[in-house]
């Protein structure tokens, strides 16, 4: 790479943090608001095909459908918690970098 393109890039990323954990922050909601729609969308179809099943496949099909989504809330808490542990050590790390660039000599 150029020296003048990795300098562009180096001032880039010992940009501010608050912008850096604003933007990791609009992403996380972003993904959160997208895992929402695809499950709406994914009820909506198992309700489409529930729809033709007699009243006792239906019950077990609601016991499984129950027991999918308390998988799917499990998964998600999971994931949740990693998201939250790499923002956590994000912010930790660009704090590191701004008290070293803070206590590096102009």
């Amino acid at each position: 790479m150029s020296e003048g393109g990795a300098s562009a890039i180096e001032g880039f990323l010992r940009g501010d943090p608050t912008i850096w954990l604003s933007v990791l922050w609009a992403g996380l909601l972003v993904v959160v608001i997208l895992g929402v729609v695809f499950a709406m969308r994914h009820e909506q179809k198992r309700e489409r095909q529930a729809g033709s099943l007699t009243e006792l496949a239906f019950t077990h099909e609601l016991r499984a459908q129950n027991k999918r989504l308390r998988e799917d809330a499990q998964r998600l808490r999971k994931e949740r918690d990693e998201l939250q542990g790499v923002l956590t050590r994000l912010a930790e790390l660009l704090e590191q970098c701004s008290e070293a660039s803070a206590k590096r000599p102009q």
